[in-house]
């Protein structure tokens, strides 16, 4: 019996502790904003490395998913560095849409990925998903999909 409580304590210990885990956090575009960082109009959300040792060794990079006039489009993320593990999301996408953004961060020896709906107000915040290695190709067309509804 011993044993068992061991082991369920074990496995509850390691459930919260994966809440300190690096992970992003979306925002609205005020959130990236630094004071003395120019930043170009068109920022569109806010990217926030959390639980990372060091920010400024934080880095991200991704796409934005969408379709345009009928057709599916995969655009490089635009983004800077407002502070350090704070990111500006440039919208480099037509307006009056919805696009996912699809990121890719790291932190060190770790990282960490995660997918957000955006639209004209910034970041779809009930659309986040995280996962623990680069979404494949079929977990975004479903995101996209469900965001699209």
């Amino acid at each position: 019996m011993d044993l068992v409580k061991t082991l369920l304590f074990s496995a509850l210990a390691a459930s919260v502790c994966h809440g300190a885990d690096f992970s992003l956090t979306f925002g609205p575009p005020v959130a990236a904003y630094a004071e003395g960082v120019v930043v170009k109009k068109g920022v569109t959300a806010a990217v926030r490395a959390d639980h990372c040792a060091a920010p400024h060794t934080a880095a991200i990079s991704g796409t934005a998913e969408g379709i345009d006039k009928g057709t599916r489009k995969s655009l490089p993320l635009v983004s800077v560095e407002t502070r350090p593990g704070v990111f500006a999301i440039l919208a480099n996408w037509p307006a009056n849409q919805k696009w996912l953004l699809v990121i890719t961060a790291t932190c060190g020896a770790a990282s960490t990925s995660a997918t957000v709906g955006t639209d004209n107000e910034g970041p779809i915040r009930e659309t986040a998903k995280t996962y623990a290695k680069k979404p494949t190709a079929t977990e975004v067309e479903a995101d996209l999909k469900a965001l699209s509804k």
